[in-house]
């Protein structure tokens, strides 16, 4: 579901606290400014300090709008949302800060654990007319995201969004090393760097 030409945008990537998702924001920003596109952004920082994973506290991400013209704000409703389970994805849609078309990627890998969440999620999306495309990350990069001791989740997440908004490989790779080129050994670098490309 790439957006061939986006004239504007707005979208969501939620996660729980602490896994990343600012920084994947920082990176898609950056990379949508050096392609001349108009960013504007806000993140989601939960209230509580280590808030406990998959509970509704824990919520955290960045809020982005992308245009071809320049923005004056970050809009008040969004297009796209990628959330990393149901939790997070229940609590946000609670803000009620959505489009009436809005499409929602949604991860379904704690499916098998939490059966009647995820089905009553699936329930709400349904009922509020949105569209969902439910996705699971493959055995290869989870065994990456396993040796990374659980992360790198949001660069899987940010190869998806760069998809979406037709940003090249080249620019977002780029973005990564001068992020964590100087935080990260080459290994590392360089399972983030697949992780991301699976994505």
């Amino acid at each position: 579901m790439p957006i061939e030409k986006v004239k504007v945008s707005r979208f969501e990537l939620l996660m729980d606290a602490g896994y990343g998702a600012q920084k994947a924001g920082d990176i898609l920003i950056r990379a949508f400014a050096r392609t001349n596109r108009d960013v504007y952004i806000e993140p989601m920082i939960p209230a509580e300090i280590s808030p406990p994973a998959r509970t509704r506290e824990a919520l955290s991400g960045s809020l982005i709008r992308v245009a071809d013209f320049n923005l004056t704000n970050i809009g008040n409703s969004t297009d796209l949302i990628l959330a990393s389970h149901e939790v997070v994805l229940d609590r946000r849609l609670d803000d009620d800060e959505y489009s009436s078309n809005c499409r929602i990627i949604l991860n379904m890998g704690d499916q098998k654990l939490h059966e009647d969440a995820y089905e009553q999620i699936l329930k709400r999306i349904s009922q509020a007319g949105l569209t969902v495309y439910p996705f699971k990350i493959d055995d290869a990069t989870q065994k990456i995201i396993h040796a990374l001791i659980g992360k790198g989740l949001n660069m899987y997440y940010l190869g998806i969004l760069s998809k979406v908004y037709n940003v090249s490989e080249e620019v977002i790779i780029n973005e990564v090393h001068l992020m964590f080129g100087k935080k990260l050994k080459k290994e590392n670098m360089d399972q983030n760097i697949q992780i991301f490309k699976n994505g």
